[in-house]
């Protein structure tokens, strides 16, 4: 199968333009206020403030289009692969063998503007289900179609998986021989992990 690629939508940097615009008026218009208020030296302290906090929020607004543009997402039969950043590239690889939890969160803001974001937690990184995730595919409009799709890819995988142990086992059973036990800690560890992958199969 071809990868899929996938791209933010450009809605997301509508919404992060309205998210620090909010929080410079909540930092700056008070500080403003107050400049205005206060006699010498407290005017000037505060007004230099003021200038620094307009000059971090302009730095940002011209930040976010360049980390918007390096936000890359890849589906592949074995892997789903996330790429950002603007100086310094951070790619991201989650075999879906380890995937253990898919989750979706759309926040209020999120809601206005058809925006949601997928969270793929594994069982090295993101641990516990809730922890944080090891991969977040942001800024999607049909995220439960993107979701649905990496499910699709997660069952697909061990259905192959689990082809190939059958085809692997003497006489073409799928299961392995009762006689030839795994190493404890190797056979709990798969055993954790197909129950985990179970329980998410189920829940879709």
């Amino acid at each position: 199968m071809e990868p899929t690629h996938l791209l933010p939508d450009s809605d997301l940097n509508k919404y992060w333009r309205w998210h620090w615009a909010v929080w410079m008026i909540i930092i700056c218009v008070p500080q403003l206020i107050l400049a205005l208020g206060l006699p010498y030296p407290g005017y000037l302290i505060l007004g230099i403030t003021f200038a620094v906090s307009v000059v971090i929020f302009i730095l940002i607004r011209l930040y976010l289009p360049l980390y918007y543009d390096s936000l890359t997402y890849m589906l592949e039969d074995d892997v789903v692969v996330g790429t950002r950043g603007v100086f310094w590239k951070k790619r991201v690889t989650v075999p879906l063998r380890r995937i253990t939890n898919i989750d979706t969160s759309q926040g209020p803001v999120q809601r206005m503007f058809g925006l949601g974001t997928i969270h793929l937690q594994t069982a090295g990184a993101g641990g516990a289900q809730g922890a944080v995730a090891e991969l977040r595919v942001e800024g999607m409009k049909e995220f439960e179609s993107v979701k649905d799709r990496i499910l699709s890819l997660l069952r697909a995988y061990h259905d192959r998986r689990a082809a190939s142990a059958g085809e692997a086992s003497p006489g073409g059973d799928a299961a392995p021989a009762a006689n030839a036990p795994l190493a404890g800690d190797t056979a709990q560890a798969m055993l954790e992990e197909l129950r985990a992958i179970r329980r998410q199969l189920e829940q879709s």
